[in-house]
């Protein structure tokens, strides 16, 4: 599924990670979801070890692939970034 122009992408930065992205259905996401997501980025990230580990993010119309760029590259603008612990936030069973 193709994401919303007005989605919003996450990646950190200096790190190989996997990208996040939170759908927002035209809504303000609230800061604890974004927080939460950026967690999450870190700890899929090459950086999961550290702390304050920085992550971009930007609406998804932000992010373009260069013509003929590897798979996976992108290049993103009118980013903003957070500084999170990395954290999986997997729900304890119990």
């Amino acid at each position: 599924r193709a994401a919303a122009p007005d989605d919003l992408w996450l990646h950190t930065q200096k790190y190989h990670s996997a990208h996040v992205l939170i759908r927002t259905g035209g809504r303000k996401v609230p800061d604890e979801v974004l927080l939460a997501a950026a967690q999450i980025c870190a700890f899929f990230s090459d950086g999961k070890a550290g702390d304050k580990i920085p992550v971009d993010y930007c609406e998804r119309r932000f992010v373009k692939k260069p013509p003929r760029a590897k798979a996976g590259f992108v290049t993103y603008t009118d980013f903003k970034t957070v500084l999170v612990t990395p954290d999986r936030h997997e729900k304890e069973e119990g």
